[in-house]
């Protein structure tokens, strides 16, 4: 019997509600645009910015060592249920909380931006990771 085709919407209904953030990893530049495509075919949003994280509940960030800080922290925050904010605007500290049901968090990099990730320790904060797999015909 074959086996189930593990593919990116069986990944994306897995993390569907976890407290902890999906991983996409993407073999090169090329990989991450399809998954990009596929996400966003999937009703994933893209976040550009950190304000993004709070307006959709399906959404996907291209994390690499150009994200900023406000990133990393709603990274490590997640999990946790509260994400505090400092608005430089206002110079209030605000709380939110995620609600996670059916929400989706997912970080999409390539394994060359894995590797040189700094600041922070990713696979510490992901719940699942997803990488297409090379079949050999």
């Amino acid at each position: 019997m074959p086996a189930e085709i593990y593919n990116l919407k069986t990944f994306i209904n897995s993390i569907k509600g976890k407290r902890e953030v999906g991983l996409i990893i993407a073999q090169n530049d090329s990989e991450l645009k399809n998954f990009e495509k596929e996400l966003l075919e999937n009703n994933i949003h893209k976040a550009e910015d950190y304000r993004d994280l709070f307006v959709n509940k399906l959404f996907f960030y291209n994390i690499n060592n150009e994200t900023p800080r406000e990133i990393l922290k709603y990274i490590i925050e997640y999990p946790a249920g509260a994400i505090g904010v400092h608005s430089k605007k206002t110079n209030q500290f605000k709380w939110f909380y995620p609600t996670y049901e059916n929400q989706v968090f997912i970080l999409l990099l390539t394994e060359k931006d894995l590797e040189n990730l700094e600041g922070i320790s990713l696979l510490d904060y992901v719940s699942s990771t997803y990488r297409a797999q090379k079949v050999n015909a």
